[in-house]
């Protein structure tokens, strides 16, 4: 069991990810629930506050960012 995730929360994040031997690696999975940050750069410059996506699996995002 993982802290913070009861019945409810580990049943949504299953349903959601399916069958997880879909995503090549975790950055696929965290890509898939919208859990990355947006690549803002040109050359060497590289911003440092950015947003997350907010793109990927809308409902998956919101089990593991309430879960966290």
């Amino acid at each position: 069991t993982v802290p913070g995730i009861g019945p409810v929360y580990t049943a949504g994040i299953v349903a959601e990810i399916g069958d997880i031997s879909r995503f090549k690696n975790h950055n696929a999975l965290a890509k898939f629930a919208g859990l990355t940050w947006r690549q803002h750069q040109s050359s060497k410059f590289s911003a440092e506050d950015i947003p997350l996506t907010r793109s990927g699996n809308y409902y998956l995002r919101y089990y593991l960012i309430e879960a966290a």
